[in-house]
C-alpha cells in the first residue's frame, strides 16, 4: 500500500486546474478523440488518477491497476489510470487530509455525503464538480438510464438538483437481499412442521423445538431479533416511509407488541438468555451442536461457513426461510434489504481534474453494453462465457488455480465494487456456491420493502447537530428500555412513560427534520 505522501505526489494536479480551459469541450485537458459513433477506445495524451479502496484485493494484489480486469478496462476504454489507494484502515483520516491540501486525485470514491455541510457544500467549497453538465455532454449511457431510472436520477442529486458522484446501482431484488432467518431444516422435517411466515408460525417452531431437546430455539443479539422479526409486528426498526409518511421504529404501535412477544420467549426460554453478549462465531457453534434451532445471519459470512461447516458434521441442515409477514402468504412489509443506489460509495470528479471529459467517459463506458458485461462479469473467454445467452463464470471464479476465494476471484477479473456500475442480477445469482444460500435468497427477497426504504436524505445544516444529538439519546434510551422490557425489569405499565420520554428527547422534532427532508426529496 501506498503512504500518504505517496498518495499526495502521485495527485494528477494541486489545485491549478480550477481555472484552467484548454480544449474544446469548455472544460481543462487534451483533446479527447472518440472512435466515431462508437466512441470507445478513446485517444487522449492524458492520464486519470483515481482514488479508490482496494476492495478484497488487499492479499492478492498492491494496486488495482495491475489486475487482469483494470488491464483491460483501459485496454477497452482507451484511457490510462493510474489507481491510488489510501492505506488500509486509514482512508477517511488520509482523504481529509488531501481536501484540506487541496491534493485530490482526478476521480474520489467517497462518501460525500459525510462532507461537513454534505455535498452541496463540497461543490460550494469548489473541492467536486457538479457533473450535471459532464453527464449532459459526455456521458450518454449514463445519461439513458438516469432518463429511465427517475428515482435513481433523484437520488444521485441534492436538493438543489446538483449531480455530485455516480455510485453502484443494484439491479432490484436479489442483490438487495443478503441476510435474514435461518432455521434447522433437519428439525423442521423430522418434526413436519412449515417453515414459519408469521410470528404465530415461528412461536409454534420455536416451542416446538423446545419441546424437542433444544436448548436455545431461537439464538441471536437484540438487534438480531429486532432485525427478523420488527416486519411481523408491522414496522421497521429504523427510518422508513409508508405511502410518503416518515417513520421511526421505537416509536410505532408494533413495537410494544414486538417487546411484550419477546418478553414471553424470553420467560418461556425461546431466545437465548444472554441476548446482550451474543456473536456470529457463538451462535453458529450452537447451531453446529444441536444447542440452537435459529437464528439470522449475512449470507457470506454466517450462513455460507455454517452450511461448510455442516458438510463435515453431516448431522444438520440448515434453511433460509422469509422474514415473517403480518399474514400468512404475504410479503414481509419491513426488513432489512440494500438500497438499489449505493451513494455511500459514489466517485466524484474533483476540481482539480486534469481532463473532466476524459474522467466521465471513462465513468460512462461501464454504463455502455458492453462496459456492463465487463463490470459484472469480466473477461469473455476468461472469467465467464455466454452458454445459452447466460453469462456464466468459469473456474477461474469458482475454482481459482491461483487459489484466490471466490470474492478475491471476482475482485481481480471483475469490476465488481470498484467504480460505478450497474450490477447485474446474473451475477448474484452465480455468487454462492451452496444452492441452499441461493435458496434462502429467495426467501428473503420475499419483501415489499422496496416500497418502504428511505433514500439518502439532507436534514438542513442548521437542524443536522440537534437532530443528530436527539437520535444519540432516543437509540441509546430506547435500547437500555428494550432490554429492561424483555427481561423483565420493567413492566409494560410503564410503557407509556417510555413513549414520553422519547417525546421528551424531541423525537418528533427530529421526525419533523426527516419529512422535510424528504418532502424536498420528492421536489427534485
Amino acid at each position: 500500500m501506498l503512504a500518504l505522501a505517496a498518495i499526495v505526489s502521485l495527485s494528477g494536479c494541486s489545485g491549478g486546474n480550477k481555472d484552467a480551459v484548454s480544449n474544446a469541450s469548455g472544460y481543462p485537458g487534451a483533446e479527447v478523440k472518440l472512435n466515431g459513433d462508437d466512441i470507445y477506445p478513446i485517444e487522449c495524451e492524458d492520464t486519470i488518477t483515481w482514488w479508490k479502496d482496494m476492495s478484497d484485493l488487499g492479499t492478492t494484489f498492491e494496486n488495482f491497476g495491475d489486475t487482469p480486469i483494470a488491464k483491460k478496462l483501459s485496454e477497452e476504454t482507451g484511457v490510462k489510470v493510474e489507481y491510488i489507494h489510501p492505506v488500509q484502515g486509514q482512508g477517511a483520516e488520509q482523504i481529509q487530509l488531501l481536501i484540506a491540501s487541496d491534493e485530490l486525485p482526478d476521480l474520489v470514491k467517497h462518501s460525500w455525503n459525510t462532507y461537513p455541510g454534505g455535498p452541496e457544500m463540497a461543490i460550494a467549497d469548489e473541492y467536486i464538480y457538479d457533473i450535471g453538465d459532464l453527464i449532459d455532454k459526455f456521458a450518454p449511457a449514463l445519461k439513458k438510464m438516469l432518463s429511465e431510472k427517475k428515482e435513481w436520477d433523484k437520488q444521485i442529486k441534492t436538493d438543489s438538483g446538483k449531480y455530485y458522484s455516480v455510485p453502484m446501482f443494484l439491479e432490484p431484488g436479489l442483490l438487495q437481499i443478503c441476510y435474514g432467518p435461518v432455521l434447522r431444516g433437519d428439525l423442521l422435517e423430522k418434526l413436519k412442521l412449515e417453515a414459519p411466515t408469521t410470528i404465530e408460525e415461528w412461536e409454534k417452531v420455536l416451542r416446538a423445538f423446545k419441546e424437542n431437546g433444544v436448548q436455545y430455539p431461537y439464538m441471536g443479539d437484540f438487534n438480531q431479533m429486532l432485525d427478523t422479526f420488527a416486519s411481523g409486528f408491522g414496522f421497521y426498526k429504523e427510518w422508513y416511509h409508508d405511502n410518503g409518511e416518515i417513520k421511526y421504529g421505537y416509536s410505532q404501535p408494533g413495537y410494544k407488541e414486538f417487546l411484550m412477544t419477546l418478553n414471553r420467549w424470553y420467560e418461556e426460554g425461546l431466545i437465548h438468555p444472554d441476548f446482550l453478549t451474543l456473536d456470529t462465531t457463538k451462535i453458529q457453534s450452537e447451531m453446529l451442536n444441536g444447542k440452537a434451532g435459529s437464528s439470522s445471519f449475512w449470507a457470506g459470512s454466517g450462513m455460507g461457513p455454517l452450511l461448510k461447516a455442516a458438510e463435515e458434521f453431516g448431522e444438520y441442515s440448515f434453511k433460509g426461510v422469509q422474514f415473517p409477514a403480518e399474514e400468512k402468504g404475504k410479503n414481509a412489509e419491513y426488513n432489512y434489504i440494500t438500497a438499489q443506489v449505493l451513494m455511500g460509495s459514489g466517485t466524484a470528479i474533483s476540481k482539480n481534474c486534469k481532463n473532466p471529459e476524459l474522467a466521465m467517459r471513462l465513468i460512462d463506458y461501464a454504463f455502455t453494453e458492453e462496459g456492463k458485461m465487463l463490470s459484472s462479469f469480466g473477461i469473455e473467454g476468461v472469467s465467464y462465457n455466454m452458454v445459452e445467452g447466460y453469462p456464466k463464470y468459469t473456474d477461474i471464479i469458482h475454482n481459482n488455480p491461483d487459489e484466490y476465494t471466490v470474492s478475491q476471484a471476482i475482485a481481480a477479473y471483475t469490476l465488481n465494487g470498484h467504480i460505478p456500475m450497474l450490477q447485474d442480477v446474473r451475477y448474484i445469482e452465480q455468487y454462492y456456491t451452496q444452492p441452499e444460500l441461493s435458496a434462502a435468497q429467495r426467501e428473503w427477497n420475499k419483501t415489499n420493502m422496496n416500497d418502504h426504504i428511505v433514500p439518502q436524505l439532507y436534514v438542513k445544516e442548521e437542524e443536522s447537530a440537534k437532530s443528530a444529538d436527539i437520535m444519540v439519546n432516543v437509540n441509546t434510551y430506547a435500547q437500555e428500555m428494550a432490554i429492561k422490557f424483555i427481561t423483565g425489569r420493567e413492566s409494560f405499565d410503564k410503557y407509556d412513560d417510555y413513549l414520553k420520554q422519547l417525546e421528551t428527547f424531541g423525537l418528533g422534532e427530529a421526525v419533523a427534520f426527516q419529512q422535510d427532508a424528504f418532502d424536498r426529496y420528492n421536489k427534485r
